[in-house]
């Protein structure tokens, strides 16, 4: 009767577990209203409160920065606002998982290094580039050999989870 409900539906459940089946229908395809104290049941005797507090307007990237308070504990995320008009920020290309040469970075970070380039020939664990955040370097290696068709970042440039790196065929 729904299918485009059915099928967003089964997309948040294949990238967020089955987990989602915890927050209800309202919550789920509608979100949280400011100054709303919605009721988690994780396990028995094991709650989370949540309450949104405020949420900031985009920024010229197209973030939105959430705040909110769970269990007492108040935090922060940001999130992207699908309507924003972008400033000299861009939203970034995402990875599609279920294409086995799309690599994304699997923690958000600033390039530091590129190792390779496009028409490069690679194999399984070759190094893409080098990602830093907090002080702490990590590899991007490919997932399977081919040849790269292209690389969507510069060095310098600050990426997300899942940012799309570079696509191999």
């Amino acid at each position: 009767m729904y299918p485009q409900v059915f099928d967003d539906y089964m997309t948040k459940i294949s990238m967020y577990s089955k987990e989602i089946n915890r927050l209800d229908t309202k919550t789920f395809c509608g979100g949280i209203e400011k100054g709303e104290e919605l009721l988690v049941k994780m396990e028995k005797g094991k709650n989370l409160h949540i309450n949104l507090l405020s949420v900031s307007l985009p920024n010229h990237d197209g973030l939105v920065d959430c705040v909110f308070e769970m269990n007492g504990v108040k935090r922060t995320v940001q999130v992207v606002d699908k309507d924003a008009e972008m400033g000299e920020g861009v939203v970034k290309a995402k990875a599609d998982e279920k294409v086995l040469g799309s690599v994304g970075a699997s923690m958000p970070g600033v390039v530091v290094e590129i190792k390779k380039e496009a028409g490069d020939v690679v194999v399984e664990g070759d190094v893409i580039c080098i990602l830093s955040a907090m002080k702490m370097e990590t590899a991007v290696t490919c997932p399977i050999g081919g040849v790269i068709k292209n690389i969507q970042i510069g060095e310098g440039d600050t990426l997300g989870i899942g940012d799309l790196i570079a696509e191999i065929e």
